[in-house]
């Protein structure tokens, strides 16, 4: 609606709700991606009780190939992407990142449920995505860590990376 000065008005805007279609868990799997996220699996229990997802990468010109060089598969907690995040904003000043989805927003509809692992998931993949089809941001050997590292080289990047931040 165009306001008497010709300036879009926006009043009455309301977040659209999750719903059925946007958390559905059994979707087929995007051949023409990059990198999934899949597989989300639950540890521990009460207030220690965290998720991880399986982060499986392939190079864009083995999507459909069978030979397992072409991909890496690692597993990440939603914490490594904020990681990931944050230390792109770092290493790439003035860089256009996109904005990670945030985990407080999805903990007001329910408490970790598989509605909510399942839409934290699919937007997880949506961003993770964008990073590496970004021009700058793609090339980031933050982003590499992230996709390819086993569990003690990525828990080593990200140590090292605390240590340069505090620099």
């Amino acid at each position: 609606m165009l306001t008497a000065d010709g300036v879009h008005e926006f009043s009455g805007y309301r977040p659209e709700p999750i719903s059925d279609a946007m958390v559905q868990t059994d979707e087929p799997q995007s051949v023409g991606r990059a990198v999934e996220v899949l597989d989300p699996q639950q540890h521990g229990a009460g207030r220690s009780c965290y998720t991880t997802y399986r982060v499986l990468t392939r190079s864009l010109g083995s999507i459909s190939s069978a030979d397992p060089r072409s991909e890496t598969s690692v597993r990440r907690r939603y914490s490594d992407f904020q990681w990931l995040f944050r230390q792109l904003h770092r290493d790439l000043p003035g860089a256009i990142v996109p904005i990670l989805p945030h985990k407080q927003a999805l903990r007001k509809t329910s408490q970790l449920s598989e509605r909510v692992i399942g839409f934290r998931r699919r937007n997880c993949e949506v961003w993770i995505n964008r990073l590496v089809e970004h021009p700058e941001v793609g090339r980031s050997p933050a982003l590499w860590a992230f996709l390819r590292a086993g569990d003690e080289e990525f828990a080593s990047v990200k140590r090292g990376s605390g240590a340069a931040a505090a620099d």
